[in-house]
């Protein structure tokens, strides 16, 4: 159903898919950055640099001033990447190190950005997979129709990690 472009085209932190047919493009980012991980971001962005030019004014030492923005900065990133929230109807995977560890959401949860991974999100609203009616012939030759219903039996445990295969596989149908 998708195909991927080449990597010419591709953006540097963006996999770029296309429907088959050209007719729309959909970008599909690796890393999430919440609304609130970007405001605090700027916040701690802003104290940094509100606090590097408050001790050059005050005849601070470079080597307090400079570390200290340098420092500032470090956090800021970390909040940016480790602060993370899911809608009402998400839940997300984490791994930790490649393994699964649990399923946090829907809220504010944190992650340990090097460590900690977010593999899926699971979307837990109902959807619905359209599928014709199939004619079929019984033994007497009569004529009738069937209206398939998909059903997904999936293990609780192998469900949050194998979540993707199943919306795959209702895609296809």
């Amino acid at each position: 159903m998708f195909r991927r472009r080449g990597k010419e085209n591709e953006p540097s932190m963006l996999k770029q898919l296309t429907v088959a047919d050209g007719s729309s493009t959909r970008y599909m980012s690796t890393i999430r950055i919440s609304a609130i991980g970007g405001f605090l971001f700027a916040v701690i962005i802003f104290l940094a640099v509100f606090g590097k030019v408050w001790m050059d004014r005050k005849y601070v030492f470079e080597s307090i001033s400079v570390p200290y923005l340098v420092m500032m900065i470090l956090v800021a990133i970390y909040i940016l990447l480790a602060v993370q929230v899911a809608s009402q109807w998400e839940k997300a995977v984490i791994l930790r190190l490649g393994k699964y560890l649990s399923l946090k959401g829907p809220g504010m949860f944190w992650i340990i950005p090097i460590v900690d991974n977010v593999a899926n999100w699971i979307d837990h609203r109902v959807n619905v997979t359209p599928f014709s009616a199939e004619k079929t012939l019984t033994k007497n030759t009569i004529q009738s129709q069937h209206h398939p219903v998909p059903i997904h039996k999936t293990r609780p445990g192998a469900c949050p990690l194998h979540y993707h295969k199943i919306q795959r596989a209702s895609r296809v149908c």
